[in-house]
């Protein structure tokens, strides 16, 4: 039997041992590459367990279609409560370390010079390299471990490489993706939401790429001190068309907006649930 191109034809009602294979409305993949073929057989043996594990823990498998925050709609999966916690803080780290980041033997290591820098000197040093990474790493981790949830998109390797740490260690975690939510998480991600530790937020596409006025007006509601004018936050973007670049700022905004909200007065709106 293939499962490769499987398509479910209307068949009049007949005796069981006559019956299709497939009921209706199933859901059939194609497979494009061998390896995918034992992924596909072991996702297939596995949905028994997880069907059991969502149905043991629904609070903490939640789905929404638009959960509103501070104005922002999102798509979300997994433990809302996470929302209500009141200690966060965002993980975020540029790909490349700047200079104020980096050691003096680093900084000879890599053939700088130890004379000052203005303050921000990019360099081309990745930032997991540095021990500055290693420092905020152990201090993310301390923090997830005494309730604090992270949050962040994961975009640069070192945001990704934490977001991973806090998803397989089971840390409380919010993690904003750029990807609409379609289906069930797989692997970790999944078995993080059985066990609490997980939310997934996905911000709707014209709300991150119309960021800026909505952005703007939100933030006036929710947040437990004023933003200083010069905050990134109120910053107009181009007012072009977003680049992925441009969205992928606005997901740390996002970010950054979630771990300033003030638990007890912001609105959270849950308009369509399934």
């Amino acid at each position: 039997m293939y499962l490769c191109g499987i398509k479910r034809h209307i068949i009049p009602p007949t005796p069981r041992e006559q019956q299709p294979l497939f009921d209706d409305n199933y859901d059939d993949s194609v497979l494009y590459a061998p390896n995918q073929l034992e992924a596909m057989l072991a996702y297939v043996k596995d949905n028994p367990r997880r069907a059991i594990l969502k149905v043991r823990v629904p609070q903490f498998m939640q789905s929404c279609l638009c959960l509103t925050i501070a104005g922002v709609r999102y798509s979300a999966f997994g433990n809302f409560l996470l929302l209500r916690r009141p200690l966060k803080v965002q993980v975020f780290c540029h790909r490349y370390a700047r200079m104020e980041q980096l050691t003096l033997d680093e900084r000879l290591q890599y053939g700088y010079s130890a004379l000052p820098y203005p303050p921000g000197t990019r360099t081309k040093v990745p930032y997991t390299n540095t021990q500055a990474w290693q420092r905020d790493r152990d201090a993310w981790i301390k923090a997830a471990q005494n309730d604090t949830v992270l949050v962040t998109p994961g975009i640069s390797p070192g945001e990704r490489d934490m977001k991973n740490i806090a998803i397989n260690s089971r840390l409380p975690l919010i993690h904003l993706q750029k990807e609409p939510i379609t289906k069930k998480p797989e692997g970790e991600r999944f078995f993080a939401c059985t066990e609490g530790s997980l939310l997934i937020l996905a911000p709707w596409p014209e709300d991150l790429d119309a960021m800026p006025s909505q952005l703007v007006g939100a933030m006036n509601h929710g947040l437990s001190t004023p933003l200083h004018p010069s905050s990134p936050l109120l910053t107009p973007l181009n007012p072009s068309v977003p680049s992925d670049y441009d969205r992928f700022h606005n997901m740390n905004l996002l970010a950054e907006q979630i771990c300033m909200m003030d638990v007890a007065h912001t609105e959270l709106s849950f308009r369509v649930i399934v």
